[in-house]
């Protein structure tokens, strides 16, 4: 089954809307990842060298914040959280993931409009990847060979598309829960 097919038959099977539109998803870091999806397909993917943040600027604002045609309805990046047991790893780091996510961040406030931000979604690794492996991003055409990161990003993208932020979908399961067995309508 192709994504897209898979997205409308979890949607229908969920009571919400298929998501269309275009969102952009980014693997932030040294290399960062990214996927651009148009109506739950993936459109074109790819990984670009960003080794400090003015480069990481400039490929974002160039290649989609200027843009009219690769303009994204949403952004999905991979969120980057430090743990106690990876500190010393941190030691005297200077944390270039997390200074992409706020540059991307910022893009997102003013790479178009004040008055109306691009809505950015932050994910953590895990929930990208647990869902999206190889064999699916395999059986979806999706699968980047040797392109690691641009892999992350379609996870991620994937992911949003398949379930949304998690926000509203979660409140709709607790509404389903919640009224289960009672006559409702």
């Amino acid at each position: 089954m192709k994504f897209q097919a898979f997205c409308k038959r979890l949607a229908s099977q969920q009571g919400r809307e298929l998501y269309t539109g275009s969102l952009l998803s980014l693997d932030p870091g040294q290399t960062t990842g990214w996927a651009y999806f148009r109506n739950c397909s993936l459109v074109e993917s790819g990984q670009e060298p960003t080794p400090d943040v003015p480069a990481a600027a400039r490929f974002f604002h160039d290649t989609y914040f200027l843009s009219v045609d690769c303009r994204p309805g949403q952004i999905v990046i991979e969120d980057y959280r430090i743990y106690s047991w990876r500190s010393e790893h941190h030691a005297w780091s200077d944390l270039l993931t997390n200074r992409i996510i706020g540059c991307v961040e910022t893009l997102c406030v003013v790479g178009f409009d004040p008055e109306d931000p691009l809505p950015l979604t932050k994910q953590m690794a895990g929930k990208g990847k647990s869902f999206c492996t190889d064999k699916r991003l395999q059986e979806w055409g999706y699968y980047q060979k040797g392109r690691v990161h641009a892999r992350d990003a379609i996870r991620h993208g994937c992911h949003y598309l398949a379930f949304g932020s998690g926000e509203k979908y979660a409140a709709q399961k607790r509404h389903r829960k919640a009224t289960r067995g009672q006559n409702v309508g």
